[in-house]
């Protein structure tokens, strides 16, 4: 049975990038860059005035006040002289001559003429050319994700195509003859199958899409004849419960039947223990455990490093914990590591560690302590204690960022 960290390193080796699409710069959100981003013009483009106020042409505190307006989008065709000034505008070109950018609030203007009240500075409230960024420097290197404010410097930059990472295809499976659709009133020995729109909402969280999705019987004629389909359509087939020892648990018998090649069964965890793993060419596949916890635990650790690793991002997740301090004592065991679902709260001052509180109800089954949770404390194997106060490893859940 593999540790967290070696089945993790073995999906990180068996994940590739997709390969690479160009995409309007509308669709790029959430894509992450497959080419380094080189500025073809200089950001300003042109000295500018960065408020509403008189462009003036030294240091002096009194000028003749032309009539002349340069508002956003002109071109003025003047140079001011020394004791010159002109009404200027935010984001408009500053002439020739300019000293300084004078607020219009530190000024007055009568019969003509312009008087400061304070003392200015050279060059003061001017935007040069090319001061935020230069033409030739990278601006953005590959492998960044695209985020609304990136893609506003790709505009600024006239990018309206962005060479992108493909992003995977994903295909669900749920399985269980006790399992139905939504209703008010379930029968008994029936389960509502929250799996099925659990692992949905994961995906499109990530802003992915789900291409295939089913519900099947434990029969496995009918969960071949899913998982058949779902390998034709998807890059990433992941299903959820049939994956244990049990009679009806009939997932591997499946997935030896259509060629797919195991890479690992079961994992040193809680929840989650009876994880699997395969490749079928360079699909992959993901079968979780029936226990809606433990879907979740296992898509944000081990799916969503698959998914990274194809969209061209890095691929350990487990990198991005953090430290905090437990509020309480924890009693655990020491054979497996634990994923404990927990709620973090950061001292109002934010000068410490944040608080980590364990949720109370742990069991894999219990929807709600996932559904409460903002955090995910990280209790390795080979403790049996952590101690109330006691430095822990936290993972911060975000399920809309990847």
């Amino acid at each position: 049975m593999l540790k967290v960290s070696e089945a993790l390193e073995r999906i990180c080796k068996r994940a590739k990038p997709l390969g690479v699409t160009t995409v309007p710069l509308e669709g790029s959100l959430g894509h992450v860059l497959a080419e380094d981003i080189v500025a073809r013009f200089n950001l300003p483009n042109f000295n500018q005035s960065a408020v509403d106020g008189y462009a003036v042409g030294s240091e002096r505190f009194k000028f003749k006040l032309l009539d002349l307006e340069i508002k956003a989008g002109d071109v003025p065709n003047i140079t001011l002289n020394k004791d010159e000034a002109v009404r200027i505008f935010t984001g408009a070109i500053v002439p020739d001559g300019t000293y300084a950018v004078v607020p219009q609030e530190n000024v007055n203007v009568s019969d003509g003429y312009l008087e400061i009240n304070k003392v200015i500075s050279r060059n003061e409230n001017i935007r040069f050319e090319g001061e935020d960024i230069s033409k030739g420097d990278v601006v953005l290197e590959s492998g960044k994700i695209i985020t609304p404010p990136i893609v506003a410097l790709l505009a600024s930059m006239g990018y309206s195509l962005v060479k992108v990472y493909k992003k995977p295809r994903i295909a669900i499976i749920t399985t269980g003859n006790e399992l139905i659709s939504i209703r008010k009133d379930p029968p008994k020995g029936k389960v509502i199958d929250s799996n099925i729109y659990q692992m949905k909402a994961i995906v499109q969280a990530w802003g992915l899409n789900v291409v295939f999705s089913k519900r099947v019987p434990d029969d496995l004629d009918s969960i071949v004849l899913a998982l058949k389909d779902a390998f034709l359509e998807a890059d990433v087939v992941i299903t959820s419960g049939g994956i244990s020892i049990g009679e009806y648990d009939l997932i591997r018998e499946a997935l030896k039947a259509l060629g797919v090649r195991k890479d690992f069964w079961q994992v040193l965890q809680k929840p989650g223990k009876p994880l699997f793993f395969g490749v079928k060419g360079r699909k992959l596949f993901f079968g979780l455990p029936g226990n809606p916890v433990a879907v979740s635990i296992c898509m944000y650790i081990y799916v969503r490093a698959a998914v990274r690793k194809m969209m061209g991002l890095e691929c350990d997740v487990l990198d991005d914990f953090i430290y905090g301090i437990l509020s309480e004592d924890i009693n655990k065991s020491s054979k497996r590591l634990e994923f404990i679902r927990a709620i973090m709260r950061y001292p109002k001052d934010r000068k410490y560690l944040p608080v980590v509180k364990p949720i109370e109800k742990r069991g894999s089954h219990m929807l709600t302590s996932m559904a409460d949770a903002n955090a995910i404390l990280i209790a390795p194997e080979g403790i049996s204690f952590l101690e109330h106060c006691e430095e822990v490893k936290v993972l911060p859940v975000n399920w809309f960022g990847l």
